[in-house]
């Protein structure tokens, strides 16, 4: 498997951690996202507008960086609740090819989804292996906080 086609199952395996994700520029991107009930908090659609930027590039070792500023304003479609999420996080991310496993440490404040319907605002060191195999993730820490559950928010829970 060539490092570009490990790097797209990577991204897109992320895509569902790190809901801030990486961008290639320095100059701030702006885009919307819908995202339907279940797929980031349950029994509700999630409107995301999103500006973030940030740089990323490959490092010796088959090791990959980022490092991104970003600003998520999170919107319960059905009631208008909102959730802003501002992050600022360095990630890094190692391939190990005998495993086919991702080991990915990220550091600063971010949001987080790991499982459909779980969506949190942490701050902190977090540091998570995904089996790309398997599509799951195979250990996790966080030396932080939880900041917010999202959803929770959404919700108007809190």
């Amino acid at each position: 498997m060539s490092v570009l086609q490990r790097r797209a199952i990577a991204a897109a395996a992320i895509l569902s951690f790190v809901l801030l994700g990486p961008v290639s520029s320095a100059n701030a991107e702006e885009f919307e996202v819908e995202v339907p009930a279940g797929e980031f908090c349950p029994g509700f659609a999630v409107l995301g507008d999103i500006t973030v930027k940030g740089f990323e590039k490959f490092l010796p070792g088959d090791r990959f960086s980022e490092h991104t500023v970003g600003t998520g304003v999170w919107t319960n479609a059905e009631s208008g609740q909102t959730f802003t999420q501002r992050s600022r996080y360095a990630l890094v991310e190692t391939y190990d090819e005998a495993a086919n496993d991702f080991h990915i440490t990220i550091n600063g404040r971010y949001l987080i989804g790991l499982l459909p319907d779980e969506a949190y605002s942490v701050a902190g060191h977090q540091t998570l292996t995904f089996d790309a195999d398997t599509n799951t993730v195979v250990a996790y820490s966080l030396d932080g906080k939880v900041l917010a559950d999202v959803c929770a928010v959404l919700a108007g829970e809190n």
